[in-house]
């Protein structure tokens, strides 16, 4: 542990990434218009077995039509006049003709094959396209029923939610990450836990639930000192924070810590890191394709016992908290 995003996996979900390994797909923007525009190009040439390539031999035939067989008309047309009228070298123009005539035809027949030849190729390639389509779905549906196996029975489950006051921040943050993953994000539910024979409950500050899979994410918002009473808080030298994420970690749940200030003042980001890791599970970039053009999060330090004095002395969750909190 040395700074935030600090990200723990349970051993079961590492094995489970391990033994079901993926090539991660390049995130594609979502285009308004161009998308549209390509795909309805591309239905409308299957649909009638033409492609807009095929635009250039339609033309070239035209072109024949209009420059080569008025040649070979009027080659027959002189042929003929010069057999009426006894004329030497009818038989030459009159082969002349013919030959044009030929020419004609061949160059014809040759734009016609190409263009059956390109609207095959399009038919082919867009049937080829869809297949490998049909597969990458098929294997991520796989790789998702795989998932919920692994994890069926296997996640504690929350007791009821903790009635503890939510911060602010807390607060915030959460309006923001429903809206990456709506329905799925709960706070406060609480877990009972025994220590040194003493009972006592933990409270998570947001939970995102995939019910769909069973994959459980508890995220945590790491402050240095308590704004009221100034003592530190979520120090690296104290060994709460560790039996606290080992207690989840255990019972199958990821867990993600983030600095206060991190959620406070990059918060868009924050819902990028959750995105990396709920895709690096499920195999789907469904999440991050809302948040492709969000900046990645930076690294932010832990503090010991003896820093976080120091902020509290300096104040520094004033520089990044609301004023109204102040």
């Amino acid at each position: 542990m040395s700074s935030y995003p600090y990200i723990v996996f349970p051993q079961l979900l590492l094995d489970f990434i391990a033994e079901n390994s993926f090539e991660e797909e390049k995130v594609v923007p979502r285009q308004k218009n161009h998308g549209k525009i390509q795909n309805f190009l591309t239905e409308q040439a299957v649909k009638s077995k033409f492609v807009v390539s095929s635009i250039v031999p339609g033309w070239s035939i035209l072109r024949h039509m209009l420059i080569k067989l008025p040649i070979g008309i009027l080659s027959i047309a002189g042929a003929l006049i010069c057999v009426i009228k006894g004329v030497n070298g009818e038989l030459l123009l009159l082969t002349e003709a013919i030959l044009t005539i030929m020419l004609w035809i061949s160059s014809y027949m040759k734009c016609r094959n190409t263009n059956s030849g390109a609207s095959q190729q399009s038919i082919t390639n867009h049937e080829d396209t869809n297949f490998s389509h049909h597969k990458e779905k098929k294997q991520a549906l796989n790789r998702l029923k795989k998932l919920k196996m692994t994890l069926a029975g296997k996640v504690k489950q929350a007791v009821g939610v903790s009635q503890a006051p939510v911060g602010t921040s807390e607060r915030a943050f959460s309006t923001i990450v429903e809206q990456y993953f709506s329905g799925r994000v709960f706070s406060q539910l609480e877990f009972p836990v025994s220590i040194k024979g003493k009972q006592y409950a933990y409270s998570t500050d947001i939970a995102i639930i995939f019910d769909e899979v069973g994959l459980s994410i508890d995220v945590e918002i790491d402050e240095p000192y308590d704004y009221k009473s100034l003592r530190p808080t979520h120090c690296i030298d104290d060994p709460a924070d560790a039996r606290r994420n080992q207690y989840f970690v255990e019972n199958n749940w990821i867990v993600i810590r983030f600095s206060e200030a991190q959620v406070v003042m990059y918060p868009h980001s924050c819902c990028k890191t959750i995105a990396k890791v709920v895709s690096r599970v499920t195999g789907s970039q469904r999440f991050l394709k809302d948040l492709h053009q969000i900046p990645d999060l930076q690294p932010y330090p832990m503090w010991t016992k003896r820093q976080a004095k120091k902020m509290a002395g300096a104040k520094t969750r004033n520089s990044y908290l609301p004023k109204k909190v102040h």
